[in-house]
């Protein structure tokens, strides 16, 4: 398998589908990532697309399918994931080669050749894309799975269907292709591309490292023999900061956008008719608390609660200590929690596993010391609102969201 560019082949695919516009030569196929949209489901359903493709020896039999990739957002929100743009400046990879949220009623509802789903780092539908199959019944089947979130139970008779435990999922979509193609561990340009959320997922390979990302990332050092074959990912440090400094690169953003660049629907377990959201963010509460005022941060929230169709928002933040390396924090706040009885009996239920604590603002969170605004002052007192230092720190989105799923339906 040559090192063609993953542009090149992303430019292919989108040619060869307006190419064919108004025939029936082949059919058509989207890879979806997860509603958050972060680097490791953007650049698993690119690399999905960009195996397929390359393993597939014709585009003109009409046994084939022409899989593209498909982001769960809108195309207007992908300036807000400035580590995914940092990627893609290094691939010249640009975002008309790609489909996104706005496209499912312009373009993917009025082609019929349009007629499966593989999902990546999700295992059911989600967001737009779930909103979309349910008013268009039938119109998108499920055909495949590759993922590392909780079984779901459904779909179970696709191909691929591979739900494992790893630090990303990108690592599983190679795993898949090289068991169908091994010269794609010699791939350096595919290397040097999935290799961005492998290290973001892992902490530079340091934890959530499971066989799958050690497999992938040996194949990695081998191939770019130039770098030194650490065990301990030194050899990538430089990479891997260029990443988090751009995932963490906030400027210009709305508290909306924060709320908006790494944001998930959830539902409860019970019967599925209880909603509520999670976004998470990479920067302190301390931040939110010197960078907006109380009033704005609520009625910002309340807005974005109705926009999403949800009870109830969570926040989850995770950030490093400014002045260290590895000093790793996260908290977890709630905005516009049921009633007083059955928010205090979530919060009864989650507090213990996920180690919660009356969260006390600490300056030390913040590259300046700065003055915490009057409005935030007595936050405790506030109505719907509740913030909590989160010391058991394994527990990302990936633990709480199940957790929150159970106990909201414990809660009914």
């Amino acid at each position: 398998m040559s090192n063609t560019k993953i542009s090149t082949v992303l430019r292919q695919l989108s040619q060869a589908f307006k190419a064919q516009a108004s025939t029936q030569i082949f059919k058509l196929g989207l890879v979806s990532g997860n509603q958050s949209g972060d680097a490791d489901s953007i650049i698993s359903s690119i690399t999905y697309c960009f195996l397929h493709f390359k393993q597939s020896n014709s585009i003109s039999s009409s046994n084939k399918v022409l899989y593209l990739p498909y982001l769960n957002f809108a195309r207007s929100e992908l300036r807000l994931r400035k580590d995914v743009l940092h990627v893609f400046q290094q691939h010249e990879i640009t975002e008309d080669l790609l489909m996104f949220s706005d496209d499912l009623d312009s373009i993917i509802s009025k082609d019929e050749r349009f007629e499966d789903v593989i999902l990546v780092d999700h295992n059911v539908p989600q967001g737009a894309l779930a909103n979309f199959m349910t008013a268009n019944e039938g119109t998108l089947q499920i055909s495949g799975i590759i993922d590392h979130h909780v079984d779901e139970g459904q779909f179970l008779n696709v191909e691929p269907r591979i739900i494992e435990k790893s630090g990303s999922c990108v690592s599983l979509v190679y795993q898949y292709f090289k068991t169908l193609e091994t010269t794609i561990s010699k791939d350096s340009q595919l290397l040097n591309f999935v290799i961005n959320p492998v290290l973001l997922d892992t902490s530079n390979m340091q934890s959530r490292v499971e066989q799958a990302e050690l497999d992938l990332f040996q194949d990695f050092q081998k191939t770019f023999t130039i770098i030194s074959h650490e065990a301990d990912g030194s050899s990538t440090k430089k990479l891997y900061e260029s990443l988090i400094a751009a995932k963490n690169d906030i400027t210009g953003l709305t508290f909306t956008d924060l709320l908006n660049k790494d944001y998930k629907n959830f539902s409860s377990l019970h019967d599925g008719t209880y909603h509520f959201g999670i976004s998470s963010i990479g920067v302190p509460l301390e931040y939110i608390m010197t960078t907006y005022t109380f009033e704005e941060v609520t009625q910002n929230v309340v807005q974005f609660i109705k926009d999403n169709g949800i009870e109830f928002l969570a926040v989850m933040t995770a950030f490093v200590k400014p002045g260290t390396e590895d000093e790793f924090h996260r908290q977890l706040a709630f905005f516009n929690l049921p009633d007083k009885t059955e928010g205090e009996h979530i919060i009864s239920e989650i507090r213990t596993p996920l180690s919660l604590e009356r969260f006390e603002f600490n300056s030390a969170y913040l590259q300046n010391t700065v003055v915490i605004g009057d409005t935030w002052n007595d936050v405790s007192t506030k109505e719907n609102v509740l913030l909590f230092e989160q010391h058991h720190l394994a527990s990302s989105r990936k633990q709480v969201a199940p957790l929150l799923r159970e106990k909201v339906c414990s809660s009914k």
